[in-house]
């Protein structure tokens, strides 16, 4: 199925049944998933607020509750689509999502910041 940025998918087979995932906005209809994920949405909620949601346990619950298959287990689309989400206000929603921006941003200088350092250090040795 073709994939875009800003989608949610959500993994409907072990071992990783309900683990779920922004799609990158660079992504944008350039890439295709297998049948093993559903898209997921909500048009009342954000799509940040429904991966923190779909992560907490209360999504991890209602993920491991409906199966289908005994050797290998699975969820449906349709089991994806009846999640129960609690919807916040949009100022809440919004305040969670600007905490993920942030901790992306975070996560990306880290990221530059150790490559900097392991690049330096691979110098130093050099020498």
């Amino acid at each position: 199925m073709p994939i875009k940025g800003g989608e949610l998918l959500v993994s409907r087979v072990r071992p990783t049944r309900g683990a779920i995932a922004i799609v990158p906005n660079n992504f944008d209809n350039n890439f295709i998933c297998s049948g093993a994920f559903s898209v997921f949405s909500a048009p009342e909620v954000m799509k940040e607020y429904l991966f923190v949601v779909s992560r907490s346990i209360v999504g991890k619950l209602q993920f491991e509750k409906p199966t289908t298959g005994t050797s290998y287990p699975t969820i449906t689309d349709e089991d994806v689509e009846n999640l129960i989400i609690p919807v916040l206000p949009k100022s809440t929603q919004q305040k969670i999502a600007d905490l993920i921006q942030k901790s992306h941003e975070a996560r990306s200088k880290a990221k530059q910041l150790s490559e900097k350092a392991k690049s330096k250090v691979e110098n130093l040795i050099e020498k």
